[in-house]
């Protein structure tokens, strides 16, 4: 029977957690891995807030993009959606398309951190006209 009472449950939780932390670490290591999409957008959404950007999208429209987004956008390197091992070239990043503070469906995408930070705070047309200019220089 669930406790009625908020704070015993919470108070029940916590001592359940001290006495079994490596049970409690395993069971939460397994969550994560079976749930990369989800960590990564409660994350990436939560930091964009941090941030002072103003998130219009849900968790869960964020997951479902992210279930649907195999490769970056831009280069079209395929992404890892991996937890704990830092931030990754081919990991993925949420990208403003227009850097106005609010996150909306139509204003992001799912793009590879090495991408993300050629980009920085350029407007589209900016950053495409960026690359021509090294392309330009360098290509063939």
């Amino acid at each position: 029977m669930p406790y009625k009472n908020k704070a015993k449950a919470k108070e029940c939780k916590r001592r359940f957690q001290l006495g079994n932390s490596q049970r409690c670490k395993d069971a939460h290591s397994r969550w994560v891995d079976r749930n990369p999409h989800l960590v990564w957008a409660r994350s990436t959404l939560k930091s964009h807030a941090y941030r002072g950007n103003a998130v219009v999208i849900t968790v869960k429209e964020l997951v479902k993009l992210a279930n649907e987004t195999t490769e970056c956008e831009f280069c079209g390197t395929p992404l890892k959606f991996i937890y704990g091992i830092g931030h990754r070239q081919d990991g993925p990043t949420l990208d403003r398309l227009q850097n106005s503070k609010t996150l909306t469906k139509e204003n992001i995408a799912i793009i590879c951190k090495r991408c993300n930070t050629s980009k920085g705070d350029r407007t589209m047309d900016e950053f495409i006209n960026y690359c021509r200019k090294i392309y330009e220089r360098f290509g063939n």
